[in-house]
């Protein structure tokens, strides 16, 4: 399913849904196999596809300024 910003921007491609997260696989990373993670209060809509409330470059500083997966505790079971 394809995963849009707030902006209607395609920015990446659910993966899988891992701790209550979507784990995403964006449509700029390098390399391919890398994630990033959406936690669920990201998520404006979900229809024929994901849109997040927040624009793609809101997203990307958020992601670069920790570990995401670890500051939300992804490792553990769903």
């Amino acid at each position: 399913m394809a995963v849009v910003d707030s902006d209607g921007t395609r920015i990446g491609t659910v993966d899988k849904l891992e701790g209550g997260h979507l784990k995403i696989s964006r449509v700029d990373q390098k390399p391919r196999n890398q994630h990033q993670y959406v936690t669920p209060d990201w998520i404006a809509a979900v229809d024929d596809r994901v849109t997040l409330n927040r624009t793609f470059d809101e997203a990307k500083r958020v992601w670069a300024s920790e570990p995401y997966a670890k500051r939300h505790h992804l490792e553990r079971a769903i």
